[in-house]
């Protein structure tokens, strides 16, 4: 994540193509709570998220290891993947009410079939704010 993609006036994370893994660029709403996150956060190089202000976060195998071995001192959990993160967030966006197409456009799934691909150009904008601002809801009250 770049500050430059990021437009806090708007509340919009816009992932350039050549930041995907699909080549396809998406707008991405900020939810209030990642707004106010990224608002406080100090900006010290190109990156949000960095730890020398030249390069972006790395060695998440090795925080996941100490998290691991952290979580594991305190509670007994099924072993997971950072990609599990992902998939949580989706299923409790459809749990909330959202449809999967919408949450798959939150994700930058590709849509699939002529009429998504070729005609319906919809960036489904407002459907992701609703969906990332009712899951933003959600995870504050699952954490009172």
């Amino acid at each position: 994540m770049k500050w430059r993609d990021i437009d806090l006036g708007e509340a919009f994370w816009r992932v350039p193509a050549v930041d995907t893994k699909n080549d396809r660029g998406n707008v991405v709403p900020l939810s209030g709570p990642v707004l106010a996150l990224l608002k406080d956060l100090p900006r010290f190089g190109p990156y949000v998220f960095s730890s020398d202000g030249k390069t972006h976060l790395q060695s998440f195998a090795k925080i996941k290891q100490r998290l691991d071995r952290f979580v594991a001192l305190q509670h007994e959990i099924e072993p997971w993947r950072l990609h599990d993160l992902r998939r949580t967030a989706a299923t409790h966006m459809v749990r909330l009410g959202n449809s999967t197409e919408v949450v798959g456009r939150v994700l930058n799934h590709a849509p699939t079939g002529v009429t998504a691909k070729v005609y319906a150009l919809h960036e489904f904008v407002p459907e992701k704010r609703h969906a990332l601002d009712v899951y933003a809801i959600a995870l504050e009250e699952a954490l009172k």
